[in-house]
Formats: structure tokens, sequence, C-alpha cells
């Protein structure tokens, strides 16, 4: 799956080709990367234990209203 996955972001991001950084071992390394996160060998998400959202408040707009 994961080489599928790289696959496809060489077909879709083709003006990223050129770039040293953009190939496959780069991508595989960020979802091992992952993977060490949440006890996986790959990974598509990071894992997070907690988590906290807040929302900014809207300039110009009054909360008390």
């Amino acid at each position: 799956m994961l080489r599928e996955q790289i696959t496809k972001l060489h077909e879709h991001y083709g003006s990223q080709r050129d770039r040293s950084w953009f190939d496959g071992e780069v991508f595989a390394g960020i979802a091992r990367t992952r993977g060490v996160q949440c006890r996986a060998r790959y990974a598509e998400a990071f894992y997070v234990a907690k988590l906290m959202l807040s929302v900014a408040p809207l300039p110009g707009v009054d909360p008390v209203d």
C-alpha cells in the first residue's frame, strides 16, 4: 500500500519531481517515523494522546453580543 501511495504522489505532483527531496525514500521515512509513534511498522498520521482545541475570536466581533 505504501509503494502505491508513493507512486500516486509522483503521478499527481509532477511539478515537484525535479526537487531533490521529492523521492520515495523521503515518503517511506515519514511513514516509518509515524509508525514508530503509534507502534506500527508504517502509518499515515501521527498518534495524539491528548489534544486541546480552541477557537480564536474573529476580528471585529464582540463575543458578548
